[in-house]
């Protein structure tokens, strides 16, 4: 019994969270150097075998931006996305891909702090170069 305690002790606990809700805040559109402050809204669904994202809504003031329905698998760490390696997840941080079109693919990074996001979406296209990056800090809705 005293192995078992001691075994617990020692042991990390690994710290899971969820991107589960529905998330508010703002952020900023950066293209071409210039930068415009945006109200953001997204809300996810997670459980042990996927990630969703229901909806997402970026209101920055010349332009709104607005997110798909879009569904990764989840296994060991890993999102597919069509039966493709499309990213990973730890307890506390996703990284998500997906292609926009056939010349441009979005990246998704967030990290979980307690009740709150730090969001950063990274639009590249085929060569490469940034098209755009959208960044944003969330709280999550009650």
């Amino acid at each position: 019994m005293k192995t078992l305690i001691l075994a617990l002790l020692f042991t990390p606990l690994m710290v899971s969270a969820s991107l589960d809700g529905v998330w508010i805040g703002s952020g900023t559109w950066d293209y071409e150097g210039s930068s415009v402050p945006c109200l953001m809204k997204i809300s996810f669904k997670e459980d042990e075998t996927k990630l969703q994202r229901l909806s997402g809504n970026f209101d920055c003031n010349i332009v709104g931006l607005a997110s798909d329905q879009q569904t990764w698998d989840k296994q060991n760490g890993q999102f597919l996305w069509a039966g493709q390696p499309a990213g990973h997840y730890t307890g506390t941080e996703w990284l998500t891909e997906e292609p926009y079109d056939d010349k441009v693919t979005v990246t998704t990074h967030v990290v979980r702090q307690d009740e709150r996001l730090k969001y950063v979406e990274t639009w590249r296209n085929d060569k490469g170069d940034l098209v755009y990056t959208v960044t944003g800090e969330f709280s999550k809705r009650r």
